[in-house]
């Protein structure tokens, strides 16, 4: 019996867990190419009856509601797809839809529900193992192999299978003599398309026939079979042949070659696949044909998804022959059919409406959850594998299979090809490397689920093996093998994953890197293991040969610029590891044209991921990227000019085309190490040269369908230009559904935007909005190696593709790459097809060229300043500057490849030279470039800032205007209010056409928590404190107080003004004196680090808050205490600086404790001062250029603005500015900015708001609910409501949700809530109508709010403006919170009492008297008694009857062996003018409140607006327990 529970429990695990008649049964989800349009999911009917699914409908996933009268056969299938009619053409599949929305290609849950809203099935897909990685993007299908195991389980579905090799046949010749025909002189059966079928059978009147046939002289055809009679009789004629096909041969393509005149339709099986010359629609015997046919002329037709209607055996092919027009004076056909051959490289194809590819009778073994522990081993751990296994059959055995990679002996899956090879046959697959397939180098041990060793629990599915500890830096590579029941073997991952194993690497840590020798420091110098990990560290496990070839130090492995697809192959294989995952046998190759191999340094990689196992990686700030990359682009740092730049300069040139909306690819920088050798960090003088350390990179975003997500870009055709390819499609990243496929859109811009088109050519099929920005940066930072022609320069550019309604070509909008020579030196002019089609006409374009100064103007006033360049290359440079001289040790003067790069500091600076200083270049007076642009020019002569206002320099724009603030002293939230100067203009006075406004956060900059010259508490008379004087806690109130500088003697340039005691004897002065005083930090996290100056004559020991964290003076391993003397002297009238991290700070106040020690008992002189501040601009740079609020274009003048509440943030600071343009659409540079810093507003008037009701996890839709809107949600009835409860009205414009749902009241349909008002903010405005029984929306239903409320409680924030709390509480859905709130039915409500004004107190909510609660009104029991009298006369007094009913019950539970009193009562739902309180006492004088300290508080719904409330005593009950008495207490609130 046991076994038998078992194998019931076994199945229930591994089937469905319902007895579904319609399954999903196919999702194709990721079309290939992807403007097919045929993405489906298919429907099986597992039953022997049919079903009817009128009414069903996808409510997840997609949108699709199935029609009246749709069945699907017992064993059936139904497809819907996105557009049934290409589905049909591609794939050959009939289908119902379309179906809205569409199938993420990343995985979502597909979820089909009947008409009742009940679930029919649901798949929640994955692109990732366990689910098939084959599926997405590469033409394959997702199918489920067998439709009785559970589909919601990855294990159970496959990659429709790759169609296998076949040759090219002719299955029906041309000239054939086997046909059968019929003249069209009635018609060939009843009904009239019997005779297309297989089961119709042919009367007298069909005769045997060999084409070609016809009548009359038909050139190129010798007709065959003569046709009498025809002419001025019959327009038609019918012929019937077969075809056969083999088994396993069903092709998915037919070429069909025919010769006609005039036109024919086709048919196979009864299924019309070819139609020549006719008219749509059904023809009959009489009908003629469209036109005439060319004579002579052979045409060929591909027919795609055949399969559909093919099957194995015997076909019949039916084709009606037209006529022009009964007295045509010739007709005649032959034609051909023939299966196309199907190489080994042909794509997969999914199976829509037949038996699936990968389909079996078996239920194989289920294999998932795939793990190995420790995620990331250190070389002293064992590691345990384990999977779950489920399967019907009896599982003989689970097999681990793994493979031992040691460092320097690595094992790449396939072999390279020589670079000889590679050259000649770049496309050619790579041979697979046998040492990695060779059984001998993987180790088989079996895996077991029997509760001992390394099994945790027998029987529990979960088979586990463990494989023992390895050496640091050791790649562990393993797969699984299931063998079950009937000895067929199935291996994890599946064959479609190229990765090809699962992994994992065992590694101890980043060592310290130990140079011997240095440009910067001493040696041996060590770089920290914590500084090595300041960027993100990635390993690179290789072959050392492969990757020598890779580098190609030695110029014979060079490979020519010309030779694209040999330089774009990826030819070796590596192992790459990030943040502890393992990305196993990626493919890795160099990038870059022209610098690819120059200097013998380093090189710019690119690495490419396999399919299902792309990474996510971190920023510069440690926030990981919104999507995966599919390919690591990295750039080595230097520029084609040869200039090092540490990528400082694409670092920010791409921040700056973010900020200003173009679209650039993000970057990051990145320390990589490459194994391929035995020892990590080898010993000897050049060992700093030849371990692991390798150094930093660039990353870079790739162009392609994740650039356009991770940028919120419509999906649009994506291009990387590549020099000399002018075709498009060879350089397409990314085709959209509704894209040309041909590249029509990429060479209509670069063969046809020429200065010859017309301006609304232009803006039609250019968005130059998109391209000013992008070009206004491209002339700030001088990214000049572009030219307008088709061959060298086609390059450093993407073209992406905006959808437009005007044409399918869309319009172009230029995105950045490869700007590495900018910022000075220089390549070309940097005049692309864009800027020729507007400034090479005669004169320029005057609109255009208005719009393009107007953008090089405002980004010349909002970006190109000292203030904000220094806030976008500091930030940069401090993220790598303790790296960079590690790396310039690792490559200056190496052996084995060695460059020479310059200090940071000296990048850096140049960078700001040429903005706002100027110089020379290499480069820099180079190519077409305006003159005015070159370094011989106004650029080079005053820097870039001059060459920007040269370049947008024109007299008729507005007189720059000036701002001022007129509003509420202090700048209080809610009462800015702005004036701007009048409107100025060369062009006269009636010239205004707009003003705008704006406003900007800031960066607070350096800020000053503790200046030099601070007062100081201090102790200097001698005595020895110990530890406990630098604690928190401390108390220094007896201390005495003075300014620093404080000491004694003379020191250098410093006058002291504390003097300290040193003792009575000048001799024997005291070794140690104390200091203390607090400095108050909002939030550390602002800042990067905080910096220290210290002036310390002679040592001195600093503490926060308890804990060292300088020593200036002393080394790290010195013990000191009290008689410690300083080792020697100190520096007199220098400031030692020191960065202390963030970390060590606390939010509000932190204790700074300082010890300062004498170098001699007889010294003549000591001092201490110090200083500490930090710059929030290094760690989060603010860009005034990112506006927090703008007013927009504004079309009549007016010289004051008051900006929303919502545009500040209290306690931030903030730069105000105004502009104007004249009726020429000239703007005006922006004003001189004002400064301002938001204070408090009064937000006393919101006093009285309450959010009174909550309906936060509400029942779901109804049976009859779902039949008006079958997509309805549980979420869609959720609703909040506020209420004014004071006597005044309230504006509440100015209100927002910021925590919970989101919803700004400013967009509210009422501005104003009047006293004892509530106002409603629905989810769903149709469902609160359809649940609440109104027609129409009511009035206090206000808006709808987006994100839905957390069904588990969660923070509610109302807010005033950008987040000054007006209401801010958490709800949840657990005791002491009223739990019948929860999915019940029932809302959660505020207390409705004036005195109730505190909602985190959960007391203060209650549940809705009745289910659906009273949105808009409140169900308040009014109490209209007296509080002290007793009505009715029954001894309850009126105010008890009000809130309770019945009398209070006690009894004792008995609960593990002890006794408590439990005492329950029942309350009335909404009796809110009273608080009920039970009370205990055991002496009758003194009573206790029992609360949640002393009780346990549950309730019970009892209907009818009753609630029963049970309390128990925590404290158990015992003989030698005293009598406990209870009451109830109720008090009027």
């Amino acid at each position: 019996m046991k076994y038998f529970i078992l194998f019931i429990l076994l199945l229930l695990t591994y089937h469905r867990t319902t007895n579904a008649e319609v399954v999903i049964n196919e999702i194709h989800y990721n079309s290939e190419p992807n403007n097919a349009l045929n993405e489906f999911i298919e429907l099986h009917n597992v039953g022997n009856k049919p079903v009817d699914i009128s009414g069903w409908f996808f409510s997840d996933g997609i949108s699709y509601q199935f029609n009246e009268g749709t069945i699907i056969n017992a064993n059936g299938f139904l497809v819907v797809s996105e557009n049934p009619e290409r589905l049909e053409i591609t794939l050959g599949a009939n289908a119902v839809g379309p179906f809205s929305g569409s199938l993420s290609s990343s995985g979502e849950k597909v979820e089909l529900k009947r008409r009742d809203g009940s679930v029919a099935d649901t798949v929640e897909y994955r692109s990732k193992f366990p689910w098939p990685v084959g599926a997405n993007g590469t033409g394959a299908s997702m199918e489920l192999i067998n439709p009785v195991l559970d589909n919601d389980s990855g294990g159970s579905w496959r990659s429709s299978r790759v169609p296998g090799k076949l040759p090219e046949i002719t299955l029906l010749k041309e000239s054939d003599e086997k046909w059968r025909w019929r003249p069209g002189e009635t018609e060939a059966s009843n009904p009239i398309d019997e005779w297309r079928t297989n089961n119709f059978e042919e009367d007298d009147s069909w005769s045997e026939a060999t084409l070609p046939i016809g009548y009359g002289s038909v050139r190129g055809l010798d007709i065959a079979n003569e046709i009498s009679g025809m002419r001025n009789n019959f327009t038609s004629i019918f012929l019937r042949n077969t075809i056969s096909i083999a088994p396993g041969e069903v092709p998915q393509q037919l070429q069909i070659r025919y010769s006609v005149d005039d036109g024919m339709i086709l048919w196979i099986n009864g299924v019309k696949c070819l139609s020549y010359n006719v008219d749509a629609g059904e023809q009959s015997v009489s009908s003629t044909a469209s036109g005439n046919g060319q004579e002579g002329v052979w045409r060929k037709s591909l027919v795609e998804g055949v399969s559909a209607y093919l099957k194995e055996g015997e076909n019949l092919i039916a084709v009606q022959v037209f006529n022009t027009s009964p007295n045509s004076s010739d007709l005649g056909i032959d034609l051909e059919i023939i299966r196309p051959s199907r190489g080994e490289n042909e794509p997969p194809r999914p199976s829509p409406g037949i038996i699936n590819t990968t389909s079996t009778s078996e239920t194989p073994p289920i294999m998932r959850q795939v793990k190995h522990s420790p995620k990331s081993p250190k070389s002293n751990e064992d590691t345990i594998i384990s999977t779950k296994v489920t399967s019907d059959a009896l599982i003989n055995s689970v097999k681990l299979e793994y493979q031992i990679v040691s460092a320097g002996d690595y094992i790449p899956s396939h072999l390279a090809k020589t670079t000889n090879q590679l050259r000649s046959r770049p496309n050619d697959d790579r041979e697979p490397n046998p040492l990695y397939h060779d059984p001998k180098n993987w180790t088989s041990i079996n895996m077991k689920d029997d509760g001992l060793s390394s099994d945790v629990t027998a029987g529990d599915d979960i088979y586990t093996a463990k494989i023992p500890s390895q050496k640091n830096r050791t790649l562990v590579r393993y797969r699984i093998i299931t063998q079950s029941g009937d000895s067929s073997e199935l291996r994890i991952p599946y064959n479609d994953d190229k990765s090809l194993n699962f992994a994992y690497f065992v590694y101890d840590g980043v060592p310290d890197y130990v140079v011997q020798k240095s440009r910067t420091f001493q040696t041996p110098h060590t770089y920290s293991s914590e500084l090595i990990n300041s960027v993100p560290v990635y390993h690179v496990i290789t072959d050392s040969d492969n990757f020598d070839q890779a580098v190609a130090y030695n110029s014979g492995d060079h490979i020519s610029r010309d030779n694209y697809d040999a330089r774009s192959a990826y030819n070796w294989n590596c192992t790459f590891i990030y943040d502890g995952k393992v990305y196993d046998n990626v493919g890795y190759r160099l990038r870059q044209r022209n610098a690819r191999y120059s200097g013998n340094g380093r090189r710019s990689f690119k690495f490419k991921f396999n399919l299902g196992k792309y990474p996510k990686f971190h920023d510069n700030e440690g926030d990981q990227y919104q999507t995966e990359w599919k390919y690591l682009a990295s750039h080595k740092m230097k520029g084609s000019r040869g200039n090092h730049t540490w990528g400082i300069e694409q670092a920010a040139n791409h921040l700056l085309w973010n900020m200003t909306g173009t679209p650039a690819p993000y970057t990051h920088w990145f320390h990589m190490r490459v194994i391929r050798g035995e020892e990590e960090a080898p010993s000897g003088a050049n060992g700093q040269y030849q371990g692991d350390y390798y150094g930093m990179l660039l990353a870079m975003e790739e162009y392609d369908v994740r650039f356009l997500d991770s940028h919120g870009m419509e999906k649009g055709n994506l291009y990387k230009l590549i020099s000399s390819r002018t075709d498009g499609v060879s350089v397409r990243r990314y085709l959209a559904k509704g894209g040309v496929d041909d590249g029509s859109d990429f060479k209509n811009i670069i063969f046809q935007l020429k200065p010859n088109k017309s301006d609304d050519w232009l803006n039609q099929y250019v968005n130059y909005d998109s391209w000013n920005r992008y070009h206004a940066i491209v002339d700030a930072v001088r990214h000049y190696d572009v030219q307008p022609n088709t061959s060298e320069h086609l390059k450093n550019r993407a073209f992406y593709f905006e959808p437009s309604l005007e044409s399918n070509l869309g319009r172009l909008w230029v995105l950045p790459w490869d700007s590495d020579t900018s910022w000075g030196p220089n390549w070309n002019g940097g005049e692309g097809f864009c800027k020729q089609a507007i400034y090479d006409t005669n004169p320029p374009r005057r609109e255009f060229d208005i719009a393009y100064k107007n953008t090089v103007r405002e980004i010349r006033d909002l970006i190109w300043t000292e203030e904000q360049i220094n806030i976008l290359l500091d930030p940069l440079g401090a993220k790598i500057s303790g790296l960079v001289n590690a790396d310039r040790d690792r490559w200056i003067g190496a052996v084995g490849g060695n460059e020479s790069p310059p200090s940071l500091e000296s990048v850096i600076n140049d960078m700001k030279k040429f903005a706002f200083i100027g110089g020379s270049w290499v480069g820099g007076s180079d190519g077409t470039m305006d003159s005015i642009s070159r370094d011989s020019g106004v650029s080079g002569r005053s820097g870039r800032d001059a060459y920007l206002d040269a370049l947008s320099a024109d007299s008729s724009i507005p007189r720059t205007p000036s701002i001022n603030y007129v509003g509420v002293d202090q700048f209080p939230q809610g009462e800015l209010t702005f004036e701007s100067s009048s409107f100025s203009d060369p062009n006269g006075s009636n010239s205004f056409g707009a003003i705008e406004w704006r406003i900007a956060e800031i960066s607070n900059g350096e800020t000053n928590f503790l200046p030099p010259g601070s007062l100081w508490r201090y102790l200097d008379n001698g005595k020895d404190l110990g530890t406990e004087w630098r604690e928190v806690e401390y108390n220094d109130l007896e201390w005495l107080a003075g300014d620093t500088p404080a000491g004694f003697g003379s020191i250098i340039n410093t006058p002291i003004v504390t003097t300290l005691d040193f003792g009575d004897q000048p001799a024997n002065k005291h070794p140690t004196y104390y200091f203390r005083t607090s400095i108050n930090i909002e939030d550390p996290n602002e800042f990067s680090y905080f910096t220290f100056n210290l002036h310390v004559d002679d040592a001195a020991i600093v503490y926060v808050n308890g804990n060292e964290i300088i020593r200036d003076g002393f080394r790290d391993d010195e013990i000191v205490n009290y008689n410690t003397y300083a080792p020697s002297n100190g520096k007199e009238g220098v400031f030692d600086t020191f960065e202390v991290e963030a970390s060590a700070f606390s939010s509000g106040e932190n204790i700074i404790a300082v010890e300062l020690h004498n170098q001699s008992a007889g010294s003549s002189d000591l001092v201490f001062d110090m200083s500490i501040s930090a710059d929030a601009s290094i760690l989060s740079p603010k860009f005034e250029w990112l506006a927090e609020w703008e007013s927009g274009e504004i079309n009549k003048f007016d010289k004051q603005i008051t900006p929303p509440a919502t545009a500040v943030r209290v306690g931030k600071t903030y730069r105000a500015r105004v502009r104007h343009k004249d009726t020429t659409n000239r703007w005006s540079h922006w004003s001189t900015p004002l400064e301002f810093t938001v204070s408090d507003p009064d937000i006393s008037n919101f006093s009285n708001l309450r959010i009174s009701e909550l309906m936060y996890n509400p029942i779901g839709p109804s049976k009859s609910e779902l039949e008006k809107y079958p997509s309805l949600r549980d979420s869609d009835f959720e609703w909040i409501e506020i209420t004014n409860d004071g006597n005044e009205q309230v504006i509440i414009e100015g209100l927002r949700f910021t925590k919970g749902i989101e919803y700004n009241f400013s967009d509210s349909k009422i501005k104003i809530i009047k006293p004892g008002e509530s106002l409603i903010i629905v989810a769903n405005e149709d469902a609160f109508k359809l649940r609440y029984q109104f027609s129409e929306t009511p009035d206090f239903v206000v808006g709808t709010f987006n994100k839905n409320l957390s069904n588990s409680g969660e923070r509610i924030k109302l807010s005033y403006g950008a987040g000054t709390s007006v209401v801010d509480f958490e709800f949840k859905d657990q005791s002491p919170w009223p739990q019948n709130a929860d999915g019940k039915g029932h809302s959660l409500v505020l207390v409705q009492h004036r005195s109730v004004s505190n909602h985190q107190d959960p007391k203060n909510w209650r549940i809705s008297t009745y289910n659906g609660g009273t949105p808009g009104n409140n169900d308040t029991v009014i109490f209209s008694g007296d509080a002290n009298g007793d009505a009715n006369s029954n001894g309850i007094s009126d105010l008890m009857e009000y809130a309770t009913q019945g009398e209070l019950e006690i009894e004792t539970l008995l609960i593990e062996g002890k006794v408590y009193s439990s005492i329950s009562y029942i309350s009335v739902i909404g009796a809110d003018e009273v608080v009920t309180e039970i009370e205990s006492s055991t002496d009758l004088n003194n009573w206790a409140v029992l609360n949640l300290e002393s009780a346990s508080i549950s309730n019970q719904l009892l209907g009818n607006g009753f609630l029963k409330i049970n309390i128990q005593d925590l404290s158990p009950l015992s003989k030698n327990s005293k009598p406990t008495f209870y009451r109830m207490r109720t008090t009027k609130r």
